[in-house]
């Protein structure tokens, strides 16, 4: 508490060859950082890949080395799964976020869904919200977000803020509300750049309504033994699906005229999308969590 020191045991060391980029820390108060490293197997050379610390000792995280690139950003969801990004790239050879799930790591998108970013624009910041939204900010001031199903870029806004020269951090809350600091051409001055913090709701998957209609709202969320399933007007049909398209078993009780309760102790934890057909055939779409 009064001194600098180095975190390692005498034993295990980080050995770090070059930078160390990306340090975080997870629930457990585990530390992982990313950078090129001299391990116990190839000593002479360096080697990418993310480094744990638990608190007495290093070790390679993921069994997975990097190959020449280098891992810079880190974040955590309350399920546990680690995010991690920076210049890696995929066989397609496109920028990726992986995430760890305790066996093993996977893509955040396939085939068509694919983050759409080269890997001359490495990714520098990594951000979770509470309804499973995984934002991104490149080194090229773009701001990506993965829905659970898509990625989509959000510096395509009709109303964006252009940067100037940079966006040098993004953070979002559990409503949903995205924050970004930087140098941005408004349509008030265009020709001179103004630094600020920019706000953006995040679209919550709530499908458009009619003037005669209420939006859905779904709580808690996240959700865990259930969620409640409110409108004002009558339901019809209700159907559940995971982020892979696949059905999953709705177990309705009706509460009231409009509220209906959804059980989802069964649902392995993730995101889900539930749609909602009232008696007139309109229908909605909305986002949850099961934790």
């Amino acid at each position: 508490g009064n001194n600098w020191s180095k975190l390692e045991n005498g034993i295990s060391k980080l050995n770090g060859n070059n930078d160390i980029y990306g340090l975080f820390t997870d629930q457990l108060d585990n530390i992982y950082v990313g950078g090129t490293f001299t391990d116990s197997i190839l000593s002479t050379s360096g080697n990418n890949y993310i480094a744990k610390w638990d608190g007495s000792s290093w070790s390679k995280f993921g069994a997975w080395i990097f190959n020449s690139t280098i891992i810079k950003a880190f974040n955590q969801d309350k399920q546990g799964n680690l995010y991690a990004s920076g210049n890696s790239t995929d066989i397609n050879g496109r920028v990726e976020i992986v995430k760890w799930t305790g066996n093993y790591w996977s893509e955040l998108g396939i085939g068509n869904n694919v983050m759409p970013l080269l890997p001359s624009y490495g990714i520098q910041q990594i951000q979770l919200d509470g309804l499973g939204n995984v934002l991104t900010l490149d080194e090229s001031n773009v701001i990506l977000l993965w829905d659970g199903l898509n990625w989509n870029d959000l510096t395509k806004e009709q109303n964006w803020f252009h940067p100037n020269s940079f966006i040098s951090g993004i953070t979002i809350d559990k409503y949903g509300v995205l924050y970004a600091v930087g140098d941005f051409t408004d349509s008030i001055n265009p020709n001179k750049g103004h630094r600020y913090v920019a706000k953006y709701n995040i679209p919550t998957g709530i499908a458009s309504f009619p003037t005669n209609h209420s939006p859905l709202s779904l709580y808690p969320n996240p959700a865990n033994q259930s969620i409640v399933i409110s409108q004002q007007s009558l339901v019809n049909t209700i159907e559940v699906t995971n982020v892979l398209g696949q059905k999953m078993k709705a177990t309705i009780t009706p509460l009231s005229t409009y509220d209906l309760r959804l059980t989802t102790d069964d649902y392995p934890s993730g995101i889900y999308f539930l749609k909602v057909t009232d008696e007139k055939g309109f229908q909605q779409v909305a986002k949850f969590i099961k934790e």
